[in-house]
């Protein structure tokens, strides 16, 4: 059965962005974020083919990294996600997509990203990085960036839903998430964090000073 949440308020054993998205809240960046027409959009694609598609949009502006919208669908073909981006009437700059989608399908010889390619979006492969890396970089994202409250809600459930997987047996936590409804826009949103830490470091500040006694 699936365990639905979307309450900040709710507590979820073994939530893996709870911290953060909780800090997100307090400070104030799950709010109205609209889109600057000046600045391109970043899209962050996870790719289903009997599981949804989720995709993120975002904007860098300012060294800042704002969500401003969320799309996640089932069962369709990638024209469907293609005419979906169109019709926002962003201006697109790189489209993020997993390892997997520069691989070759049998039946045509050519990859979704080199679909996405042919018809004009700016693909890039995301860096092939442990989940463990991903999510830390995941962390250290939401712990800056700025979401879109009402844009972004259906991807914010994902991310406060995503959490470890459980062993009944041992009774305790895995190291390894739980795959269910909430992995498709947690993993798109991983696969972002990976590729922002890559292309515009995210700047944490330095460490406090030590005071050495000789």
């Amino acid at each position: 059965d699936q365990e639905y949440m979307c309450s900040f308020d709710a507590a979820i054993h073994g939530a893996i962005y709870a911290v953060e998205i909780a800090k997100a809240k307090e400070q104030g960046r799950v709010c109205i974020i609209r889109y600057n027409p000046e600045f391109l959009v970043h899209t962050a694609w996870d790719i289903g083919i009997g599981d949804p598609t989720a995709i993120w949009f975002y904007q860098k502006i300012a060294g800042e990294v704002r969500f401003i919208d969320y799309y996640e669908s089932q069962g369709e073909a990638i024209t469907h996600y293609l005419e979906v981006l169109k019709a926002k009437s962003y201006k697109y700059d790189t489209a993020w997509m997993p390892h997997d989608a520069d691989h070759r399908q049998l039946a045509t010889g050519k990859s979704i990203a080199d679909f996405v390619r042919k018809n004009g979006f700016n693909v890039r492969i995301a860096p092939k990085l442990s989940v463990e890396f991903g999510i830390n970089s995941a962390r250290l994202l939401i712990e800056k960036c700025f979401f879109d409250n009402t844009k972004c809600k259906a991807g914010l459930d994902a991310l406060i839903n995503y959490r470890w997987d459980y062993n009944k047996r041992l009774e305790e936590l895995k190291k390894t998430p739980l795959h269910d409804w909430s992995s498709h826009g947690s993993d798109a949103f991983r696969y972002g964090a990976v590729s922002i830490t890559e292309d515009m470091p995210i700047i944490l500040p330095p460490p406090a000073p030590q005071h050495l006694s000789f």
